[in-house]
């Protein structure tokens, strides 16, 4: 038995055996992935599919239903406005022109006139 770590496509290795029928090597592959059991699973899967619906189930089903109705009605108005009052934007010509306002203008008057 030879153990090769050469690491193909989605395995960890390969697991050569000497193979006595067919006289040769006989490759098993080792996945890469190995789930956990979850024992879980198959009642979480029965209860889901099941017609009784808990109070709980009700309650986040009939939020989440309003909620996304209320973001709905929000992201319309939002892009309402944003069609409505597009964006100002410069031209190449216009932003080699433009001089950025100083921030700090305001104060730095405010401080002189006082200072005076």
């Amino acid at each position: 038995m030879n153990i090769v770590t050469r690491k193909k496509e989605n395995t960890i290795m390969e697991l050569r055996t000497t193979c006595q029928k067919c006289g040769g090597y006989k490759i098993h592959t080792v996945p890469d992935e190995f789930a956990p059991p979850n024992s879980y699973e198959s009642a979480l899967k029965a209860r889901a599919a099941s017609e009784e619906r808990t109070p709980e189930q009700t309650f986040e089903a009939q939020w989440k239903a309003s909620r996304l109705r209320e973001l709905a009605v929000e992201h319309a108005a939002l892009n309402a406005h944003v069609t409505a009052t597009p964006s100002p934007r410069l031209t190449a010509a216009e932003v080699a022109k433009f001089d950025p306002p100083d921030p700090y203008q305001i104060a730095l008057d405010n401080m002189r006139s006082a200072s005076r």
